[in-house]
């Protein structure tokens, strides 16, 4: 994933996130202090269509329980968690904890954080944790925003 869509000229794509996406200014605070602390590691962000894409897929869907596998700054975890139910939950997975305060921190600013279980862990190691072998996660989205070695175990087949 990118944090912003490349094949669009400058201009087309300021026009796109002016009229196109509804981005939370909590979102939009988020995406500026992530390029702000992180520099040009802001690429693994995901972008702003792509932040909406995924809350329409979550509204669309009934979600109410997701698992995430890569959670950086917290941008992805957030617009999914946005678009739940109150009693929704995402399971979000990452193998290191850098930038684990500055998400946790928008996620409360956004009003979130209930509905967020960071897991400090591999996401194979959280899904069995969760849902070991021979039980179904109760799962409406699985979302990873790039590719990770350890997806396959995960969304090979069912999930029981």
């Amino acid at each position: 994933m990118s944090n912003e869509t490349l094949t669009m000229t400058g201009p087309l794509y300021e026009y796109l996130l002016r009229t196109g996406v509804r981005e939370p200014e909590v979102l939009r605070e988020l995406r500026a202090e992530t390029l702000r602390q992180t520099g040009p590691s802001a690429r693994m962000q995901i972008a702003p269509e792509q932040g909406a894409f995924m809350g329409m897929l979550v509204t669309l869907m009934g979600a109410a329980k997701t698992l995430e596998a890569g959670v950086f700054t917290g941008y992805s975890t957030a617009a999914v968690a946005l678009a739940l139910p109150d009693d929704g939950k995402v399971v979000a997975c990452d193998v290191s904890d850098k930038w684990a305060a500055l998400a946790r921190e928008f996620w409360q600013r956004a009003g979130v954080a209930d509905r967020i279980d960071l897991r400090i862990a591999p996401a194979i190691d959280t899904r069995m944790a969760c849902w070991p072998p021979g039980r179904a996660a109760p799962l409406t989205l699985f979302s990873w925003t790039r590719r990770k070695p350890n997806t396959k175990p995960i969304t090979n087949g069912r999930w029981g």
